[in-house]
Protein backbone atom coordinates (compact mmCIF):
# COMPACT_ATOMS: atom_id res chain seq x y z
CA UNK A 1 0.00 0.00 0.00
CA UNK A 2 0.90 3.58 -0.81
CA UNK A 3 -0.26 6.98 -0.12
CA UNK A 4 -0.92 9.67 -2.71
CA UNK A 5 1.62 11.95 -0.96
CA UNK A 6 4.81 8.82 -1.15
CA UNK A 7 7.62 8.89 -3.68
CA UNK A 8 6.87 7.78 -6.84
CA UNK A 9 9.95 5.61 -6.77
CA UNK A 10 9.01 4.25 -4.03
CA UNK A 11 5.67 3.20 -5.11
CA UNK A 12 7.10 1.89 -8.23
CA UNK A 13 9.39 -0.68 -6.16
CA UNK A 14 6.25 -1.71 -4.21
CA UNK A 15 4.44 -2.22 -7.40
CA UNK A 16 7.55 -4.42 -9.07
CA UNK A 17 7.59 -6.01 -5.71
CA UNK A 18 3.47 -6.77 -5.68
CA UNK A 19 3.98 -10.05 -7.75
CA UNK A 20 2.31 -11.64 -9.82
CA UNK A 21 -0.39 -8.92 -10.01
CA UNK A 22 1.88 -5.46 -10.25
CA UNK A 23 -1.11 -4.45 -8.14
CA UNK A 24 -0.70 -1.91 -5.06
CA UNK A 25 -3.33 -0.22 -3.19
CA UNK A 26 -3.59 3.99 -2.81
CA UNK A 27 -4.75 4.59 0.26
CA UNK A 28 -5.77 7.82 2.71
CA UNK A 29 -3.32 8.49 4.95
CA UNK A 30 -5.74 9.54 8.00
CA UNK A 31 -8.29 6.47 7.74
CA UNK A 32 -6.45 3.98 5.83
CA UNK A 33 -9.41 3.63 3.25
CA UNK A 34 -9.05 2.28 -0.16
CA UNK A 35 -9.09 5.02 -2.83
CA UNK A 36 -7.21 3.92 -5.62
CA UNK A 37 -4.38 1.25 -7.28
CA UNK A 38 -2.40 1.49 -9.27
CA UNK A 39 -0.45 -1.23 -11.47
CA UNK A 40 2.53 -1.45 -13.46
CA UNK A 41 1.11 0.50 -16.67
CA UNK A 42 -0.19 2.99 -14.53
CA UNK A 43 3.65 4.23 -13.85
CA UNK A 44 4.73 4.44 -17.36
CA UNK A 45 4.15 7.40 -19.31
CA UNK A 46 1.30 7.99 -21.49
CA UNK A 47 3.42 8.67 -24.73
CA UNK A 48 6.33 7.15 -25.70
CA UNK A 49 8.55 9.80 -26.51
CA UNK A 50 8.04 10.60 -22.26
CA UNK A 51 9.74 7.14 -21.24
CA UNK A 52 12.81 8.96 -20.87
CA UNK A 53 11.51 11.77 -19.27
CA UNK A 54 9.75 9.74 -17.10
CA UNK A 55 12.40 7.73 -15.81
CA UNK A 56 14.59 10.67 -15.34
CA UNK A 57 12.03 12.24 -12.39
CA UNK A 58 11.52 9.12 -10.82
CA UNK A 59 15.50 8.51 -10.87
CA UNK A 60 16.46 11.99 -10.04
CA UNK A 61 13.71 13.79 -7.86
CA UNK A 62 11.70 13.32 -4.51
CA UNK A 63 8.39 13.39 -6.87
CA UNK A 64 4.71 12.55 -5.02
CA UNK A 65 3.00 10.01 -6.56
CA UNK A 66 0.42 12.28 -7.59
CA UNK A 67 2.45 14.56 -9.18
CA UNK A 68 4.43 12.38 -10.68
CA UNK A 69 1.32 10.38 -12.93
CA UNK A 70 -0.06 14.04 -13.10
CA UNK A 71 2.86 14.60 -14.98
CA UNK A 72 3.57 11.56 -16.98
CA UNK A 73 0.01 10.88 -18.59
CA UNK A 74 -1.81 13.47 -20.53
CA UNK A 75 -5.02 13.21 -19.59
CA UNK A 76 -5.60 12.00 -16.36
CA UNK A 77 -8.82 11.81 -16.41
CA UNK A 78 -8.77 8.31 -18.14
CA UNK A 79 -6.05 6.67 -16.24
CA UNK A 80 -8.31 3.52 -14.90
CA UNK A 81 -7.18 3.93 -10.87
CA UNK A 82 -10.28 3.56 -9.34
CA UNK A 83 -10.62 0.53 -6.94
CA UNK A 84 -13.38 -1.94 -7.66
CA UNK A 85 -14.60 -3.99 -4.84
CA UNK A 86 -15.49 -6.97 -4.40
CA UNK A 87 -17.82 -7.81 -1.73
CA UNK A 88 -18.36 -10.72 0.41
CA UNK A 89 -22.00 -11.65 -1.09
CA UNK A 90 -20.50 -12.34 -4.08
CA UNK A 91 -20.67 -15.66 -5.54
CA UNK A 92 -18.14 -17.19 -8.33
CA UNK A 93 -19.90 -16.15 -11.18
CA UNK A 94 -20.94 -12.84 -9.77
CA UNK A 95 -16.46 -12.96 -10.21
CA UNK A 96 -16.38 -13.53 -12.91
CA UNK A 97 -19.23 -11.64 -14.49
CA UNK A 98 -17.73 -8.37 -13.18
CA UNK A 99 -13.82 -9.15 -14.39
CA UNK A 100 -14.91 -10.72 -17.87
CA UNK A 101 -17.44 -7.58 -18.04
CA UNK A 102 -15.34 -4.43 -17.04
CA UNK A 103 -12.35 -6.09 -18.28
CA UNK A 104 -10.26 -6.06 -15.33
CA UNK A 105 -7.90 -8.53 -13.77
CA UNK A 106 -8.39 -7.87 -10.08
CA UNK A 107 -11.14 -7.39 -7.67
CA UNK A 108 -9.97 -5.27 -4.23
CA UNK A 109 -11.38 -6.86 -0.29
CA UNK A 110 -11.69 -4.51 2.11
CA UNK A 111 -13.39 -4.04 5.38
CA UNK A 112 -16.78 -3.90 5.72
CA UNK A 113 -17.14 -0.80 7.30
CA UNK A 114 -17.17 2.71 5.73
CA UNK A 115 -13.43 3.53 5.40
CA UNK A 116 -13.15 -0.21 3.71
CA UNK A 117 -9.26 -0.57 4.50
CA UNK A 118 -7.78 -3.13 1.27
CA UNK A 119 -7.59 -6.75 2.70
CA UNK A 120 -5.97 -8.01 -0.52
CA UNK A 121 -6.81 -8.54 -4.17
CA UNK A 122 -9.05 -11.43 -5.77
CA UNK A 123 -7.27 -12.14 -9.54
CA UNK A 124 -8.28 -13.66 -12.77
CA UNK A 125 -5.63 -16.14 -11.72
CA UNK A 126 -7.18 -16.95 -8.30
CA UNK A 127 -10.31 -17.82 -10.12
CA UNK A 128 -9.02 -20.05 -12.37
CA UNK A 129 -7.17 -21.80 -9.54
CA UNK A 130 -10.37 -21.87 -7.75
CA UNK A 131 -12.00 -23.67 -10.42
CA UNK A 132 -9.26 -25.82 -11.38
CA UNK A 133 -9.52 -27.14 -7.87
CA UNK A 134 -12.98 -27.31 -7.51
CA UNK A 135 -13.76 -29.61 -10.83
CA UNK A 136 -10.36 -32.05 -9.76
CA UNK A 137 -12.63 -34.59 -8.59
CA UNK A 138 -14.59 -34.76 -12.02
CA UNK A 139 -11.63 -34.76 -13.78
CA UNK A 140 -10.69 -37.95 -11.84
CA UNK A 141 -13.75 -39.73 -12.38
CA UNK A 142 -13.30 -39.26 -15.98
CA UNK A 143 -10.05 -40.76 -15.94
CA UNK A 144 -11.42 -43.64 -13.85
CA UNK A 145 -14.14 -44.38 -16.24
Amino acid sequence: MVNWSDNARLALERVIQSEPYYLVAITNEETGGLEANITFTDILPSEKSLLDESMTIIRNTNISLQSYIKAIHSNTSKLPIDPILLHPHFTIYDLIEKLTRLRIYHLWRVTPDAVQKPLGAVGVIDVLRYLSFMFRPFREEIKSA
